[in-house]
């Protein structure tokens, strides 16, 4: 819904009867909003997902313990396909972004690949959590089409790079 912008971070950690630390460098989506669904044809895990999120065992954070995750992260449950339900869900941008953006805006829909269908593979689904050594498997992400569309109240019909190109 708002794609952000990416922040570099640098930390630094000290291993254990090392001298010196070392530097490492984190990247980070900055103000950025999405909106995810989960499909399942039994109703009694995507309840049971949504309860975990409402009222999780421990403290739920978008990457790291300095980023947590906002008290309404559930949207809500419907009987929808998941594709379907994104098409129907509101625009969540804030209104700063949408002031910026265009009066009609399209956002983009990716979701899983069926067996089977081509798609764009990603190295992303968790396979280990451990500190030591993360590990991660591939699947495969396909571009819906068509997305959602939007109609911006708040929106320009003015390019403000195009008008800054011409008026050079």
């Amino acid at each position: 819904d708002q794609p952000g912008s990416l922040l570099r971070d640098y930390q630094t950690a000290l291993a254990p009867g090392a001298k010196h630390a070392n530097l490492v460098t984190r990247y980070y989506l900055s103000d950025a909003v999405f909106v995810a669904a989960v499909e399942s044809p039994h109703r009694e895990i995507v309840d049971g997902l949504a309860q975990a999120l409402r009222d999780p065992r421990y403290p739920l954070y978008l990457g790291r313990r300095s980023c947590p995750a906002p008290a309404n992260l559930v949207l809500g449950v419907v009987d929808l396909p998941a594709v379907e339900a994104l098409r129907k869900e509101k625009w969540h941008a804030s209104a700063f972004h949408r002031k910026a953006r265009s009066k009609t805006v399209d956002l983009p829909i990716y979701r899983d690949a069926y067996p089977g269908e081509n798609g764009v593979a990603r190295q992303d689904v968790p396979v280990s959590f451990s500190q030591e050594r993360r590990e991660y498997t591939w699947r495969d992400v396909v571009l819906e089409q068509p997305g959602c569309r939007f109609e911006n109240d708040l929106g320009t019909s003015v390019d403000p790079f195009f008008e800054t190109v011409i008026s050079a």
